[in-house]
């Protein structure tokens, strides 16, 4: 690639921030977990073939994407020049604060069982906040300006969660067991109310 320098920048500045970089062909057979396997968590590892299924045909050349997904998380895809079929891929990071509250309404909206959602907590702890977006926005850009010479030869376009994942709730999957999904908040927040009298009784001592 003749934009060697700019690439190993971009991956240096982001792995200062922890955000996940890949690198792939969407024509391998075996599509990258780029979402640190949340999406083999609930569903399977199929999942992600079919989230990158369509880009073959919505991809375009000179194109920087920015996707933000079902699950709060967001990234950047850019189809690399001069290399057919390769994608380069940022994240995920988000830009959301993940409170309990929103974990649950999370979870009750795609059915998951108490044990995913406990792994679903413990997922997000390992995606890094970033709380100003504009200068990640400023970094692809400038990047952009590099891969296609100059600003007005690339295009940002921002993709709302429907345009990929487009997969149903994961109820029919094995991993997560028939349970009310009200139920299972009730069970969570007396889980959460039970913990937190505890930590203050403990610091009241």
């Amino acid at each position: 690639m003749n934009y060697e320098k700019e690439y190993n920048f971009v991956v240096n500045f982001l792995n200062k921030l922890n955000i996940q970089t890949t690198l792939f062909n969407i024509d391998e057979d075996e599509a990258p977990k780029f979402d640190l396997g949340l999406r083999e968590t609930i569903y399977d590892k199929d999942i992600y073939k079919k989230f990158f299924s369509s880009f073959p045909s919505t991809g375009k050349p000179n194109t920087i994407y920015h996707i933000n997904d079902k699950f709060l998380c967001q990234y950047f895809v850019i189809q690399l020049p001069n290399d057919p079929g390769t994608y380069f891929m940022a994240g995920p990071y988000t830009d959301f604060i993940l409170t309990d509250e929103v974990l649950l309404k999370l979870a009750d909206q795609y059915n998951l069982s108490p044990q995913i959602f406990a792994q679903l907590k413990k997922y997000y702890t390992r995606i890094p906040f970033i709380k100003d977006k504009e200068y990640l926005l400023s970094l692809f850009m400038t990047f952009g300006e590099s891969l296609w010479d100059g600003v007005d030869n690339y295009s940002i376009e921002k993709v709302n969660p429907n345009t990929f994942d487009y997969y149903d709730p994961a109820t029919n999957n094995e991993k997560v067991k028939k349970e009310s999904p009200i139920l299972v908040m009730n069970t969570l927040e007396a889980r959460y109310k039970k913990e937190n009298d505890f930590f203050k009784l403990f610091q009241k001592d």
